[in-house]
């Protein structure tokens, strides 16, 4: 298992949140809102977003989409990802179809797909993400009986497997298939290591994308938008810029196919360019961060931190796509921060019926209705948990009822809402432990808003407020486990080492934390996940799936290496001693090494 993670952009540390681990929770905020400018602002010398290459390319795509939202028949637009990505293509796929039947009376043309199934929706399943067979057999299947295909893959570092094995597919297809990349480093970064069972890397089939889209059969959108606020954590900046390209590609084609709207159509420099508009437009609302809302998110971060630090748990109600928004963020926690799934929860009105996936509902162990939140945690509820209302819509419902049991029980409460143009009820629940207004700059975004027509464009306002909502979300649960001592100046060492992708993050996390090099890193590594103060060659020649097997069903990986290899002599025991003496490893590391 030999590669270097180092110089991927993806994976680099972002001076920008370097302290973060230090920071009081009102700058914990700031340092992530200035950290996600660089979407816009780009990094070092980098193509970014604003790019000719990339407005062309969403041109090529909002063309191609077009044309299969007005002839849907034996025809789909399929997006796919791992983990995140994966989520992120579900949640945009059941938005798109609701604003295409509900609000257009058009048919429904998009799907997803999800390496791990509808079960990784809502729990970590990332080995799948290292198999690309599999990633390739789901995408032949999906698109058989069908004459065009918009096929769209996103692998944030541009090291998925999966995502290679569906784009591989797609070039061989091209008659029918027209297959995008997204992903957020340059292409030069693309992983070339060996993969298990193919004779191919994802570096040789993206750059044969390449050839594809200098021949105008495929696109590639990969602005560089630099490191992540947690090194490597890919569902912050690179979770939020999938989201809105995705978004911005719909937005544009829904105008388009309903023939309201030509101007600058195919020509990324022509003034009034709607992608353009529309990057702008985003760009607002990301640099219109109040200072009230860094100290109302602040205290936020301070409750949910405390109930994770008194061995409590952080539950998300919410409704319709706001509140799928919360099951989202829950499900990320574990394999960025190797918390228990039942740390952070998220739970829907409706259940598995609102939530709408292919595969209905996962089991009663991971019952998301509110009925079960109800049943199964209500009369649980401490002092110790926090639960937080998602944008209600202000009418009385299941989710209104349940909130006002939930106020009555010992546990803190937060409420979020938007006071914008798309609630019934302005009203801040002002009983709640604390409130959180999203602070939508909405009266500067009418100027972009007003070339599009009216359905297009309250598309356009949910699109923005379900971006503030995951922004505000990903940063709650990311100053809960910043409070915890889940992470290391930026560095998050406690992650999951359960595929290729993590794996090698675990190995970079530890060379740049305490400079050794890699192959002591991997040594100790291997000892971690197998238990042994020394390796057999049998273990040693195990291939590189069978590491992660086992990583993925063992605890504290990453904090045993870093104590194997930060105490002189020590041993798997005596270091497994230290962490039971520090349970957080941010403790045990700062102790041992003042």
């Amino acid at each position: 298992m030999e590669e270097s993670e180092a110089a991927r952009v993806t994976e680099e540390s972002n001076p920008l949140t370097w302290n973060i681990d230090t920071a009081v929770p009102k700058d914990v905020v700031h340092q992530i809102s200035q950290c996600e400018l660089e979407i816009f602002q780009g990094w070092k010398d980098y193509e970014n977003i604003y790019s000719r290459r990339i407005v062309q390319g969403l041109e090529d795509v909002v063309a191609k989409a077009v044309g299969i939202i007005k002839n849907p028949e034996n025809s789909c637009i399929v997006m796919s990802g791992c983990g995140t990505s994966g989520r992120l293509a579900f949640y945009v796929s059941q938005d798109i179809n609701r604003c295409l039947e509900q609000e257009l009376g058009l048919s429904p043309c998009c799907d997803y797909l999800i390496s791990g199934g509808d079960v990784a929706l809502l729990r970590s399943t990332e080995s799948q993400e290292d198999d690309p067979n599999l990633g390739r057999e789901v995408l032949e299947k999906l698109c058989e009986g069908k004459d065009s295909v918009l096929y769209i893959g996103v692998t944030c570092g541009l090291s998925a497997a999966y995502i290679a094995g569906q784009i591989d597919y797609s070039l061989q297809h091209l008659d029918k298939v027209f297959p995008v990349l997204i992903g957020f480093n340059p292409l030069a970064q693309a992983r070339d290591h060996s993969i298990e069972n193919w004779d191919k890397t994802c570096a040789s089939v993206f750059n044969e994308l390449k050839e594809a889209q200098e021949k105008k059969k495929a696109a590639i959108l990969n602005p560089v938008i630099g490191p992540e606020p947690i090194t490597g954590s890919s569902r912050m900046k690179g979770g939020t810029a999938t989201k809105m390209l995705l978004d911005i590609i719909f937005q544009v084609s829904l105008q388009r196919a309903r023939n309201d709207c030509t101007a600058g159509v195919g020509n990324p420099d022509t003034e009034g360019s709607p992608i353009k508009n529309l990057l702008d437009m985003y760009h607002e609302v990301f640099r219109n961060v109040p200072v009230e809302f860094q100290e109302e998110l602040g205290k936020v971060i301070s409750i949910a931190g405390e109930s994770l630090n008194n061995g409590g748990h952080i539950y998300y109600l919410g409704e319709g796509l706001p509140g799928m928004l919360g099951l989202i963020d829950a499900s990320e926690c574990p394999p960025t921060y190797g918390s228990d799934f039942e740390d952070v929860r998220g739970f829907l009105q409706g259940g598995f019926t609102s939530w709408g996936n292919s595969q209905g509902e996962q089991g009663q162990k991971d019952d998301i209705s509110l009925s079960s939140f109800e049943r199964d945690y209500l009369a649980k509820l401490s002092s110790h948990d926090t639960v937080i209302l998602i944008c209600p819509v202000g009418k009385e419902n299941e989710l209104s009822n349940l909130w006002e049991k939930v106020k009555k029980t010992p546990a803190r409460t937060v409420s979020i809402q938007d006071a914008g143009p798309l609630v019934k009820s302005k009203v801040i629940d002002d009983s709640a432990s604390a409130s959180v207004r999203l602070r939508v700059p909405w009266s500067a975004l009418q100027k972009f808003l007003e070339p599009f027509s009216p359905s297009p464009r309250e598309q356009i306002k949910r699109n923005i407020l379900q971006i503030a909502i995951k922004r505000t979300l990903n940063m709650i649960s990311t100053g809960a486990h910043v409070l915890q001592g889940k992470v290391y100046n930026n560095y998050m060492i406690d992650l999951k080492l359960s595929n290729n992708k993590l794996f090698f993050r675990g190995l970079s996390i530890i060379v740049k934390l305490l400079g050794v090099s890699e192959e002591e890193a991997e040594d100790a590594v291997l000892r971690s996940i197998h238990r042994v103060d020394s390796l057999s060659d049998e273990i040693v020649n195990y291939p590189a799936s069978r590491h992660i097997l086992k990583a993925s069903a063992t605890t504290k990986v990453v904090p045993l290496t870093i104590l194997l290899l930060a105490i002189e002599d020590s041993t798997i025991e005596s270091a497994l001693e230290t962490l039971r003496k520090y349970p957080t490893v941010r403790t045990a590391f700062k102790a041992l090494s003042d």
